[in-house]
């Protein structure tokens, strides 16, 4: 049995055990935090001891210790094993010569008496000090075996009390005895299925080499579970997916999915498929990895295997220090978190809650075959193809090219065809005009010259142009409406993934502050108080999650879409290589003040040339330009027009179309008888009670007008240029500036997360670390968006998109910056 050190006769005084104690309390703490708060800080909590640092190198001799390893089998991975000879090694190191001889690496047969054989062989061993189990079947029977020859580490014991493992103060209290544990899983997991989905009839599949080397497990679990009502029934798996299949009862309504442990990737992958294929809503006991390949959820979290490996080096060290392990605490909180697949949430028809959604970790959340995918540019061009607001000016414009076409049919002949019957009193009737007759008529007229005719079709054509200019404005505006839609359904994501994310942070800090509750550490007071920002954690998530879909309804309505139609959507970033020239010209010239206002001179210059507002302006003004023309000209330019008719009386008949009496009825006229005129006119008003002077003067100043509005209107754009480029400018620099503090505050978080676990930091200092890294996160993720959203203004304002831009329109553009920029050099 291993014993207490002894310390060197050559450092027994006084002063060296004085000078080992500052040196030790000058050493970093064994178990460094992560980078981010976990569940590490409850095992800190729990066991509280094993920050202890080991003695220094130089205060005795590094002392031989021989530890074996029993695996429950060959495919067993060794990446485990691994991990604890890199945290033995590391921790050991200067104080024990710890080696680990390949003989005594032994693996099971995967099972039991396999296992047990590999066991009791090492325990024999007189040249082993120390057994470590890694795998189910192998901590099992170190757990199961009753009081030991010498100290064994039981590293992978799932549910303590299914296996019926013994347990007293919270070690195990057995001699040379200490395992590894998390609370309780199994009541815990069926608690939280049963919370997701109802059932009544529950199937458990374990390993068949668990469950007949271990017979107990059954009837372990059924006490475990007892007052939650189920029909439990266990099936041991097959070494195949239809095997396992075929084993569920036919009645199943759920399935909680154990340790498969010889059940090949593909296998459980295909188990995975036939329990979505019979609709059958399903657990793990496992964690996140089965979850990813199928598994409906989970509560545990992906295995870390970096601090379970630290733990059992830890124990390691203890018990080389002389520490009894039946003493040591078994408990090895891994924390909550509820993973679901959502894609097998869809396929089984389970619908979670807003709560559920609101705190789980959701994976595959949206849809493979999603109605669309959207990327910036898709999003743009979609808008630009079925937006009703641009569908609404396109009618307007193809009808507005009809009034070129009635102004010009002035200008054109005009040819009318008529006939007329004429029935007059017999009294009245002579042999020029008898009592009936019946005539027809052609008539041409052409207007030769008139000066207003002419300006009408001119200024029709003026104000078609300025229509389309007024199109192609409203294209800009839609580009940019579509485009920052799409960044807030980012910006909107990002900021309901941090959210969730500090859910799950202020989850694992109520967690910690419970377990220091339990040891005494910490009062009821920071366990309510945790509880209090968990609530208000959970409505902002909430609230996230409510603006992220009134972000996905705008975009679909501005892309003409169903408004609650899913969509999924591609990330970008700042390094995005669709944006990757803006944020060049970004880069190149913002860095000096000159450069900048340089910059901004040549983006003035270059929209105020592109502006389809002014564009728009310009052609009414031209239009108008040319109506005053025509009111000046009417004073002396006359209207000249011909007109040229034919007439034919086809018959006639009654009193007066024949001699001595009634003639017929009604006959025929004479084919001699066809008149024809032709006459050519005019005309010059030369007076009109003034309203040619009012029609001049108002057209004058309606002149003036427009230009005025021009001029204010580039004074507009101009303005809207330099705010814009002083805007993202200012968002581009501040990318930077807000991930310094995004990294800031987390190592601030870090920092004071790893005090509050150690007791030397009050609970408020922890919330004010929490909530400026929450501050922080959503200040650098909006950081990035805001600059886009401020490049997308930038790009409206000089009315172009350079993301939409062909490549040669963007090497133009660069050129003639470049060349501006040589211009102006000094």
């Amino acid at each position: 049995m291993i014993r207490a050190p002894k310390p060197a006769s050559t450092c027994s005084c006084v002063v060296c055990l004085m000078v080992w104690g500052i040196f030790a309390a000058a050493q970093p703490l064994v178990e460094a935090p992560s980078n981010t708060t976990s569940v590490k800080e409850l095992d800190t909590a729990l066991v509280g001891l094993e920050d202890i640092p080991p003695l220094p190198a130089w205060v005795r001799e590094p002392r031989p210790v021989t530890i074996g390893f029993v695996s429950d089998g060959p495919l067993e991975r060794a990446g485990a094993r691994e991990a604890f000879q890199r945290e033995m090694e590391e921790l050991l190191r200067g104080r024990f010569e710890v080696r680990f001889p390949d003989v005594h690496m032994l693996e099971g047969d995967w099972t039991m008496p396999g296992v047990d054989a590999a066991m009791s062989r090492l325990l024999r061993e007189p040249a082993v000090d120390m057994v470590i189990t890694v795998g189910l079947m192998a901590s099992a029977n170190a757990v199961l075996r009753g009081p030991l020859p010498k100290p064994v580490i039981a590293a992978h014991v799932v549910d303590s009390e299914v296996l019926g493992a013994p347990r007293r103060d919270g070690a195990s209290g057995v001699r040379n005895l200490v395992y590894i544990t998390s609370p309780a899983p199994l009541r815990r997991d069926i608690e939280a299925f049963l919370e997701l989905v109802p059932f009544t009839k529950l199937a458990v599949l374990a390993g068949r080499e668990l469950l007949e080397g271990i017979p107990a497990i059954p009837e372990n679990a059924l006490k475990a579970t007892a007052g939650l009502g189920l029909e439990i029934t266990a099936i041991p798996a097959g070494a195949t997916a239809s095997e396992t299949l075929a084993a569920l009862p036919p009645d199943a309504e759920a399935v909680y999915v154990g340790p498969l442990l010889r059940l090949p990737d593909a296998e459980f992958d295909a188990l995975a498929r036939g329990l979505i294929a019979r609709k059958l809503p399903s657990f793990s006991l496992m964690g996140e990895a089965e979850v990813a390949r199928g598994v409906l959820a989970s509560l545990r979290r992906e295995a870390d295997q970096t601090r379970l490996a630290r733990r059992v080096a830890l124990y390691a060290q203890r018990i080389l220090d002389g520490e009894p392990p039946e003493r040591l605490p078994v408990a090895f909180p891994d924390g909550e978190r509820l993973t679901l697949n959502m894609a097998t949430a869809r396929a089984v028809g389970y619908q979670p809650t807003f709560a559920v959604l609101a705190e789980a970790n959701l994976l595959y959340e949206e849809p493979d075959q999603a109605a669309r995918e959207f990327t910036l540019r898709s999003a743009v061009e979609a808008a630009l193809a079925a937006n009703l607001d641009l569908a609404v000016k396109q009618r307007a414009v193809e009808g507005g090219a009809w009034n070129i076409a009635a102004a010009r049919a002035n200008l054109k002949p005009h040819f009318d065809a008529s006939t007329m019957a004429v029935v007059i009193d017999q009294d009245l009737a002579t042999p020029y005009q008898p009592e009936r007759s019946w005539s027809a008529s052609v008539t041409l007229r052409q207007l030769l010259y008139d000066d207003k005719a002419h300006a009408h079709l001119e200024i029709s054509k003026r104000l078609q142009e300025a229509l389309r200019r007024e199109y192609a404005g409203l294209e800009l505006d839609v580009t940019q409406l579509a485009a920052v839609a799409y960044l807030n359904v980012l910006r909107a994501k990002t900021f309901e993934r941090i959210q969730k994310n500090n859910l799950r942070l202020t989850r694992t800090h109520l967690e910690l502050a419970k377990a220091r509750q339990t040891i005494g550490t910490a009062g009821l007071g920071e366990v309510y108080r945790w509880e209090s920002e968990l609530a208000g954690a959970r409505s902002e998530v909430m609230n996230a999650t409510a603006r992220r879909e009134a972000a996905e309804i705008d975009l679909n309505r501005i892309l003409n879409l169903p408004q609650e139609e899913g969509f999924t959507t591609q990330e970008i970033g700042i390094d995005d290589e669709l944006l990757l020239p803006a944020r060049d010209f970004a880069a190149r010239y913002l860095d000096t003040p000159r450069s900048f206002a340089l910059f901004r001179d040549f983006m003035v210059r270059e929209g105020v040339g592109r502006a389809p507002e002014l564009a728009q302006l310009d052609e009414g003004i031209a239009a108008q330009e040319r109506f005053v023309t025509a009111t000046k000209r009417a004073y002396y330019v006359p209207t000249v027009g011909l007109q040229a008719e034919a007439k034919r009386n086809l018959a006639f008949g009654g009193e007066g179309a024949g001699s001595g009496g009634l003639a017929a009825l009604f006959m025929p006229a004479a084919e001699e008888d066809t008149d024809w005129t032709f006459g050519l006119n005019a005309s010059l008003p030369l007076y009109a009670g003034g309203a040619r002077k009012a029609e001049r003067l108002q057209a004058d100043k309606k002149l003036e007008e427009l230009r005025i509005q021009r001029a204010a209107v580039q004074e507009k754009i101009e303005e809207r240029i330099r705010v814009a480029a002083h805007q993202a400018g200012a968002s581009y620099t501040n990318i930077d500036h807000a991930r310094a503090r995004m990294e800031a505050a987390h190592k601030n978080l870090e920092l004071v997360s790893d005090n509050y676990a150690r007791g030397t930091a009050p609970v408020i200092e922890l919330l004010d670390a929490q909530n400026a890294g929450l501050t922080a996160d959503l200040a650098a993720a909006g950081s990035i968006y805001q600059f886009f959203t401020d490049l997308m203004e930038l790009d409206r304002a000089i009315a172009y998109f350079g993301f939409l831009a062909e490549d040669e329109d963007r090497a133009a553009l660069r050129e003639r910056i470049q060349a501006y920029f040589a211009s102006e050099a000094p």
